[in-house]
């Protein structure tokens, strides 16, 4: 890989994780305990945890198929 190509790479990931990263700025005098509660919302809210998780192993899509269908099937019975 040349190094405008690696430079290029870098900046698009730096932009990315800017963009998508939750982050919570600290004040001063503000508990850090308040402060890693609010970045746990964040990240519950948005999903990261769930989506890292699932994406741990390899799903087969027949896997998956028959996953949201069962999702869907529960959703329905309510």
């Amino acid at each position: 890989m040349c190094v405008r190509a690696r430079r290029a790479l870098l900046n698009k990931t730096n932009y990315v994780l800017r963009l998508f990263m939750p982050s919570v700025k600290v004040r001063v005098g503000e508990p850090i305990d308040r402060a890693l509660r609010i970045l746990k919302k964040k990240i519950d809210k948005e999903g990261i945890l769930k989506t890292s998780k699932s994406h741990r192993f390899y799903d087969k899509p027949s896997v998956k198929k028959r996953a949201k269908s069962k999702a869907a099937a529960k959703y329905r019975g309510r």
